[in-house]
């Protein structure tokens, strides 16, 4: 209702249809439902959250911006994992090479005898 109101408005009610771009009035529905669904995700898992010692294959990897800034998000078989900001900034150029390649969670280190990061690699693909 919104599209034909602000259509007929814009162009005095002839042609609103062309302004949009949409030459042709009949829609394709098929095209629009499936823009519509909603895909299954892979489920987010943290770092800390993956077997310690266990490679795991690296399916996709990208640079994203989310709410704290640029982050690195690898795909694996069955969850995604967003890496620590501390490897964003050495990963950005490369984050494309990942693919493939594995990871491996080593466990939690204390810094500072209060706080834990995480401690992972990377291995090369088999």
């Amino acid at each position: 209702m919104l599209c034909s109101t602000a259509a007929s408005t814009t162009n005095g009610g002839r042609g609103g249809l062309l302004k949009f771009g949409l030459r042709n009035p009949v829609m394709d529905l098929q095209q629009i439902n499936e823009a519509c669904q909603v895909k299954p995700q892979k489920p987010i898992q943290k770092l800390k959250e993956l077997a310690i010692n266990e490679p795991r294959k690296i399916t996709c990897a990208k640079c994203v911006s989310g709410k704290f800034g640029t982050q690195i998000l690898i795909e694996l078989d069955d969850c995604v994992v967003f890496l620590p900001k501390r490897v964003a900034a050495a990963l950005t150029n490369q984050v494309d090479a990942l693919k493939g390649c594995r990871i491996v969670f080593r466990g939690m280190k204390k810094i500072n005898n209060h706080y834990e990061q995480t401690d992972f690699e990377f291995l090369e693909p088999l």
